[in-house]
């Protein structure tokens, strides 16, 4: 946990540093203003993510079509997110 919380940390911290446009401490946040609109989708799509793979609902691809292409750049943060949950997930790469 401590090493989670430590990666979590950093994360959070070079983001902020760095002005990325999803920023992991602003993502989870409820009833408070995010930074930023696209935070504020990405943290809504990301509690639904969330609840539907505690609940193995995973037929209910609502949180993953918000998701899909959600940010700037040639490989959008929200894109950026989706593969690195599948990964830390475990899903085989020959289910992708």
């Amino acid at each position: 946990m401590d090493a989670w919380k430590c990666v979590w940390q950093s994360l959070s911290e070079c983001q902020v540093r760095l002005g990325a446009e999803i920023a992991a401490q602003s993502l989870l946040v409820t009833g408070g203003i995010t930074k930023s609109a696209i935070s504020r989708r990405a943290g809504e799509a990301i509690s639904i993510l969330i609840e539907t793979t505690r609940g193995f609902k995973f037929n209910d691809l609502s949180a993953l079509t918000q998701l899909i292409g959600l940010g700037n750049g040639l490989t959008p943060c929200g894109d950026d997110f989706l593969v690195g949950y599948l990964a830390g997930y475990g899903v085989p790469c020959e289910i992708l």
